[in-house]
């Protein structure tokens, strides 16, 4: 289901359905053991792709509760801002410091939880998922433009997104000649990206394997030990990209080939040279903006 680089570097890790699945289970038990009547509580998770986020993001889902990604390498300001706003149950750290360790500490000790806590918990027999249309998860924007603005999302709202997702997977086995191996995915986005989010929970679900990277300064090592050929991009990582390819060093994104975009921001002439030079580019802008509607905007037409 999942597979990762281990902090070692060396080593790839490889996480079965089976397991995935019961360490799920485990989240759901640890939740609805230490956070009293979980429903509808917001639980704030840092956002680096690991194994364990997408194991708590999953498990506070599934418990009834509302998963809160959070970007840790904001300031202090903006990220005291957000919490203010959210009122979290708990929230999930990985121990590292992104620099404002001692003010979430001396701000929020208390509630703060380690990201493998689960761990010691037996699967829970029963899922409490919540209905439809209640709150499930709540992203903050960049905050670029000023203060970061929350953005409420229901369960509908979230796995309408990923109907895209579905249809898109739909269309490369109707209208491509599969001449590279499929399926496989790889994805280095921080989580806080919606984009990234619903590819976290649709990948899995399509029975397509799920590479996590964490860091983007590892891209290039661990694309070659976790060979992939689907990546979710935005337009940093397109350029990035595309830089590769114009520059002749391809060989370095190993089987990649179907950069998948959701940004208004893509250069159409970057999308363009990408095509031309053997990139199947899908450009799905609109899965945020009108995700009901799902509009698909295949940039090899001109």
């Amino acid at each position: 289901a999942i597979r990762y680089v281990a902090e070692d570097g060396k080593t790839v890790v490889e996480k079965k359905y089976r397991e995935y699945a019961q360490d799920i289970r485990r989240a759901v038990n640890y939740y609805l053991s230490t956070i009293p009547d979980i429903q509808g509580k917001r639980v704030c998770v840092w956002s680096n792709n690991s194994y364990h986020y997408a194991v708590n993001c999953y498990g506070v889902m599934m418990a009834g509760g509302v998963i809160v990604p959070m970007n840790q390498r904001k300031s202090w300001e903006e990220m005291s801002h957000e919490l203010e706003l959210v009122e979290p149950a708990a929230i999930l750290t990985d121990g590292e410091d992104y620099g404002n360790k001692a003010q979430l500490e001396a701000a929020y000790g208390s509630i703060l939880r380690p990201m493998d806590g689960f761990r010691s918990y037996e699967p829970a027999a029963e899922l409490h998922p919540i209905g439809h249309d209640d709150l499930m998860v709540l992203m903050f924007t960049s905050g670029t433009t000023g203060l970061s603005k929350g953005v409420m999302m229901s369960e509908r709202n979230l796995f309408s997104a990923g109907h895209v997702l579905w249809a898109i997977s739909a269309q490369l086995a109707d209208k491509i000649d599969l001449t590279k191996p499929l399926p496989g995915h790889y994805m280095v986005l921080p989580m806080f990206h919606l984009g990234a989010f619903i590819d976290l929970f649709s990948t899995t679900v399509m029975g397509w394997p799920l590479n996590l990277g964490s860091d983007i300064r590892n891209f290039y090592r661990d694309i070659q030990k976790m060979p992939s050929q689907i990546m979710s991009v935005v337009p940093m990582i397109m350029n990035a990209l595309h830089k590769d390819v114009m520059r002749g060093h391809r060989d370095r994104l190993g089987d990649l080939w179907v950069p998948i975009g959701s940004s208004a921001m893509f250069d159409p002439q970057v999308l363009l040279d990408m095509v031309h030079n053997g990139m199947f580019v899908i450009q799905c802008y609109g899965t945020t903006e009108t995700c009901a509607a799902g509009i698909i905007n295949f940039a090899q037409d001109e």
